[in-house]
């Protein structure tokens, strides 16, 4: 879940943290934020995009990710905190097939050519 209009966060967006890896695998100093905490995001193209910043609890640093698969901020790429994620051993955060737009089953709006089609409805109207 992305909130966007975060005022703790530079960029205005905190993403929830994703649940993905157990507790015993997260790396020597990170836990998972307890109650209904997330940390501040931004929008990124790249793994270079994602610096991490002197008080964020993240320990392993950034991968730019598809976090979000349904909903205004579907398939948009956003920095996410690598303690958190289960990584393939190339570090390379994997698209999920939800954001493939090779796929015409993907109804995401934010996929390249689906506002404005007609055969996405649902984006017709989309922001």
């Amino acid at each position: 879940m992305l909130a966007s209009r975060s005022l703790d966060c530079v960029s205005r967006s905190c993403l929830k943290v994703p649940l993905e890896k157990p507790v015993d695998e997260l790396p020597p100093g990170s836990s998972y934020p307890t109650g209904n905490i997330g940390l501040c995001t931004d929008r990124c193209e790249s793994d270079d995009d994602c610096e991490r910043v002197p008080n964020s609890p993240c320990v392993s640093g950034f991968t730019c990710g598809y976090p979000i698969q349904v909903g205004p901020f579907c398939c948009e790429k956003f920095c996410v905190c690598k303690d958190y994620l289960v990584i393939p051993d190339d570090g390379v955060a994997p698209t999920p097939e939800a954001c493939d737009a090779d796929n015409a089953a993907n109804g995401c709006c934010n996929l390249p050519g689906r506002r404005g089609d007609p055969a996405y409805p649902d984006c017709a109207t989309a922001p």
